[in-house]
């Protein structure tokens, strides 16, 4: 009945909302999209995303599956159009979609046509009709990079039908100890692994990347990268950098959350005529004071020309990604809401984390850190090492799936 109240909620307020809208006619398409898949194959393995993080979460675990086991079939699906959108082209897939309506019928329907023998769901995945058809078709489900919180209601006393979902996976691998003792502590069985993001990030950093403008500025200065702003985080940094920052040579590389036409436009209002867009190529003489991405998928590589980096959203949707930045050993600051964000806290402790409430305390936590170069390079150390650390989840992960895989290859 909930599953229900909400398709038709969003298909009332589809015709005004692009998001509901593409929400609507993405699930009208799955059909033709799974007839992509090749009508003959011995191995068919589905992984599903909510939407863009985690799959670039369970991005490692599928192209390290496609890497070992070259004829599987791989199915990526996708809940949100912020996942699908930007990844419905992903070569690592034979087929891309969203995930049907979680009702008996969207379930049977598409397990008809999809038909998996491996379903893989990352992270926060619950949708009942759906792993109770996996099920009875004997198909195993696994739950990789879980996080759990006292509050979700598997571990209230009224919570019997949620925690009999947890009961109808194979496998159940969570990111910390305290995740594993909360499943524990209702009957379910669980092994720590590394969050998956960390072997991912890693990836990234590998790869050879040269960005010339970007590496100009670096040259010319202390570079502080944005990442992940909204209008909220925009304001403390533009009033930190008017203060003090751009006085003592510090330049900026801001990546906007939102990157539609309308919103960039907005952002380069907002940070005056010394800002540069990045898609416009520039290739003068001078160094840009402040570059603006106004593209997506250049972030998490142009986090190496940073000494320093500030990722937006813990003053109000939901701190970003802060590992993107750590995997280049640079200090990662960010609002003061971020105590939901486990790699965020132990980045804290790490001494590589800093969290600021306002304008002020950025100015002084960066001042300081680039005034002090032996407090600096222990920052710097400390995020590199916490992410290295933590790596090895995605081999943890393929073990786990190992006997399933052997049978069917």
């Amino acid at each position: 009945m909930a599953t229900l109240s909400y398709f038709w909620g969003i298909r009332l307020v589809a015709p005004f909302h692009s998001k509901a809208a593409l929400w609507t006619k993405g699930r009208r398409d799955i059909q033709q999209h799974l007839r992509q898949l090749p009508e003959r194959r011995s191995l068919t393995i589905w992984m599903h995303c909510a939407s863009l993080g985690e799959f670039e979460q369970g991005r490692p675990l599928l192209e390290a599956i496609r890497n070992r086991y070259p004829a599987a079939t791989i199915l990526l699906t996708f809940f949100s159009p912020s996942g699908y959108e930007v990844r419905k082209q992903f070569q690592g897939a034979d087929a891309v979609t969203y995930l049907p309506l979680d009702t008996p019928s969207g379930a049977a329907r598409f397990l008809d046509t999809a038909r998996p023998d491996i379903a893989i769901f990352i992270k926060y995945e619950f949708w009942y009709f759906c792993l109770r058809e996996l099920h009875n078709r004997k198909i195993p489900v696994f739950l990789f990079a879980g996080i759990f919180r006292p509050q979700q209601i598997f571990f209230r006393w009224y919570g019997a039908f949620h925690r009999s979902m947890l009961q109808l996976y194979a496998a159940i691998l969570v990111q910390n100890i305290s995740s594993q003792h909360l499943l524990e502590s209702v009957g379910i069985k669980s092994t720590v692994a590394p969050d998956l993001r960390f072997d991912r990030v890693l990836d990234i950093a590998r790869q050879p990347v040269h960005i010339e403008v970007m590496q100009r500025m670096r040259e010319q200065g202390p570079v502080l990268i944005c990442g992940s702003t909204w209008p909220e985080d925009d304001a403390v940094i533009l009033k930190a950098y008017k203060s003090t920052l751009r006085s003592q040579g510090f330049r900026l590389i801001l990546a906007p959350h939102l990157v539609d036409a309308v919103h960039i436009q907005k952002v380069m209002q907002l940070y005056g005529s010394t800002a540069v867009r990045f898609s416009e190529q520039y290739s003068g003489t001078q160094v840009p004071e402040m570059l603006i991405l106004d593209s997506i998928g250049v972030l998490a590589s142009a986090y190496r020309y940073a000494h320093f980096a500030f990722i937006g959203g813990a003053w109000g949707a939901g701190l970003h990604n802060t590992l993107e930045a750590a995997v280049y050993g640079i200090p990662v600051v960010f609002g003061k809401n971020y105590s939901k964000f486990n790699e965020a806290v132990e980045l804290i402790t790490a001494g590589a984390g800093f969290s600021v409430a306002d304008a002020t305390e950025l100015e002084a936590v960066l001042l300081k850190l680039h005034g002090d170069e032996v407090q600096y390079l222990q920052s710097s150390s400390a995020a590199a090492a916490y992410v290295q650390e933590r790596s090895g989840g995605t081999l943890k992960a393929l073990a786990a799936l190992a006997p399933y895989l052997s049978v069917k290859s």
